[in-house]
């Protein structure tokens, strides 16, 4: 996946984005050469990312353990309202 600078981006965003639809072309997008996200079709939006993995598995774990102390019948409008008592 090549890298692509911001400048380069705005600059020629048109033909860049023609690129990812039209050929699936996949860029990481730079800021001052640190990488700060992904371009890529809609159609390879639909399978994370290797890095994002430990994110989701993280989200599933919560998601359990919030399920687990969750009251029942409560509402999440009721437990913002009883946290703001």
């Amino acid at each position: 996946m090549p890298d692509i600078g911001l400048r380069e981006l705005k600059a020629n965003a048109s033909s860049i984005l023609r690129q990812v639809r039209e050929r699936g072309v996949q860029y990481v997008v730079t800021l001052r050469g640190e990488p700060v996200g992904v371009l890529l079709p809609l159609d390879a939006a639909g399978e994370p990312h290797p890095a994002e993995a430990p994110v989701w598995e993280e989200l599933a774990c919560l998601s359990v353990e919030i399920g687990r102390a969750w009251l029942a019948g409560a509402t999440s409008a009721d437990l913002l309202a009883e946290q703001r008592r």
